[in-house]
């Protein structure tokens, strides 16, 4: 989910230091911004599937704009930027991060991008274990339940498909890789009791 952009704080370049500068300790380096996506990337390629390996990662850049991810269809890279004044919040950018690595799975534009994978891409993030504030999931979802955006009824969506069949994801990712590219049919293929209109209401474009 994008965050809010901030006003940048005397503290930002420490932040970034933070993210991307790991330690010795104990015979054991710490956790950096780029670790933490692995980790997060390969959670998602087990509960999803594999990443299309045709596109290169190119990994995590910080930026003054908001939290997303950046694809060059022509040379096949994608990364993902993370927002700069948010970086001494570390819950909030564990959970932009993770939520921004369902979209390496199988990149597209941001102007394909459908319910479906914002949903998707919104239930992972929210089902981490790894924050540091174990109410951390709760907090997340309840501002969803009050802020008014998409998110909240793309997450909606995945949740009851998920209750139809807990696989799918899994399973229609096996027949198209982009999840953005998945039809309803195919949804009620892999799902027979999905209803049609729930269907159409994931295979919508998010923005």
């Amino acid at each position: 989910m994008d965050g809010t952009p901030k006003e940048p704080n005397d503290k930002t370049a420490e932040d970034i230091k933070k993210w991307f500068t790991t330690k010795l300790s104990g015979g054991v380096f710490g956790w950096t911004a780029p670790t933490w996506f692995g980790l997060f990337l390969s959670e998602a390629e087990e509960l999803y599937g594999k990443r299309d390996c045709q596109w290169t990662s190119l990994g995590i850049e910080i930026s003054n704009g908001q939290n997303e991810t950046n694809v060059c269809p022509s040379k096949k890279q994608v990364h993902i930027r993370l927002q700069s004044t948010t970086l001494n919040e570390h819950d909030f950018t564990l959970y932009n991060l993770a939520h921004e690595t369902i979209h390496v799975l199988g990149p597209v534009l941001k102007d394909e991008v459908n319910f479906l994978e914002e949903g998707v891409a919104t239930l992972f993030a929210l089902e981490l274990k790894h924050y540091n504030d174990a109410n951390c999931c709760k907090i997340m979802r309840s501002q969803l339940c009050a802020d008014k955006n998409n998110y909240r009824p793309a997450l909606e969506d995945v949740e009851s498909l998920l209750r139809l069949r807990r696989d799918a994801i899994f399973q229609l990712r096996k027949t198209e890789k982009y999840l953005s590219r998945i039809t309803p049919s195919q949804i009620v293929d892999a799902v027979p009791a999905c209803p049609k209109e729930l269907s159409a209401r994931l295979r919508a474009k998010f923005y």
